[in-house]
């Protein structure tokens, strides 16, 4: 999972799962997960005009993230009650290389998930 632009260097997966909160006892528990990555940026430090070279790893790396939160989740992408996707920049990066994730990685997460039913957004 690494590439020419972007190198994975860890990723740290959240899942939760409530058992009961208030009311009748569910079925099964409400499951929610997270799964981030921390990848280097060879970007920072300049002006970069074209942010697409990195649009193809991304991609690779939404997947991956959508299939580890998947799998840990039970396997069942319709049993997963909520997940979370987002970009956090270091100090020396741009606003515009954590929004070029959104599109190419956020979207194959989303698209991982898609078949679970119900809105088609993260919780």
């Amino acid at each position: 999972m690494t590439g020419p632009l972007l190198i994975l260097r860890k990723t740290c997966l959240v899942v939760e799962e409530t058992h009961h909160d208030f009311g009748p006892l569910p079925e099964r528990p409400a499951l929610k997960g997270a799964v981030d990555a921390v990848v280097s940026n060879p970007l920072v430090g300049g002006y970069v005009a074209d942010l697409s070279p990195a649009t193809a790893e991304l991609r690779e790396l939404g997947e991956h993230l959508g299939e580890l939160l998947t799998s840990h989740l039970g396997g069942a992408s319709d049993e997963i009650d909520g997940y979370g996707k987002g970009a956090i920049v270091g100090a020396a990066g741009e606003i515009e290389h954590g929004a070029m994730w959104d599109i190419p990685g956020g979207g194959r997460v989303d698209a991982r998930l898609a078949d679970r039913g119900g809105p088609g957004v993260p919780a």
